[in-house]
């Protein structure tokens, strides 16, 4: 049996009893629990699972905000997306602005809007490490795969988020304006945005 071409060599006797898995198994039934967190609009669904044309031109995506707070390394969590998601691009957010966060950390999730010194450096060395791990992230999938963008620069820059969707392909396409969700805490914009007449994806 070659050795790279298993995620896991068969068991041939005990409770686990099973035949060799082929390395991309598990990536077929993640991008399946993918689409199924977050399908396309009521409405149109059934077109896309009747039309085999209209799903190839389905962008599925998602957002995570606990990835690098898991118990796995910037390597682990590389080769997991790699593997899992082969043909997908990464959108990598952080906020270099380390006191800033530490103080919203603080105000919106600890039990004291007022923490103690050793408190506020325990959220300031986490988010430290959690933004190195992100850095890490990126600069293993390379410029291609990920762009790594700062919220300090881009919550009051459209033109960086412009250069974003140049970037994933879009053509003729550009943000009029930002939507600031959770501004003060969990506030919500109802602002509209309006991305141009001509915008469009010409690879779906």
């Amino acid at each position: 049996m070659a050795k790279g071409r298993y995620m896991h060599e068969a068991v041939e006797s005990g409770p686990f009893i099973h035949n060799a898995i082929p390395m991309g198994s598990f990536s077929c039934v993640v991008q399946k629990l993918l689409e199924y967190l977050n399908p396309p609009s009521i409405h149109p669904v059934h077109s896309y699972i009747e039309n085999e044309e209209e799903e190839k031109r389905l962008i599925t995506g998602a957002k995570m905000i606990r990835l690098q707070t898991a118990n796995w390394t910037s390597v682990g969590a590389y080769q997991f997306l790699r593997e899992s998601f082969p043909c997908a691009r990464y959108i990598i957010n952080i906020r270099s602005d380390f006191e800033g966060q530490a103080k919203s950390v603080a105000t919106a999730f600890g039990d004291d809007s007022n923490p103690s010194e050793e408190e506020r450096d325990t959220i300031l060395q986490d988010i430290q490490q959690e933004t190195n791990f992100l850095r890490e992230l990126a600069h293993r999938f390379g410029d291609e795969k990920a762009k790594l963008l700062d919220m300090d620069d881009w919550k009051d820059n459209v033109s960086i988020l412009n250069e974003v969707l140049n970037w994933l392909g879009f053509k003729n396409c550009a943000f009029d304006k930002i939507v600031h969700e959770n501004h003060d805490n969990y506030g919500h914009d109802d602002q509209n945005i309006h991305v141009g007449d001509e915008c469009q994806y010409p690879h779906a």
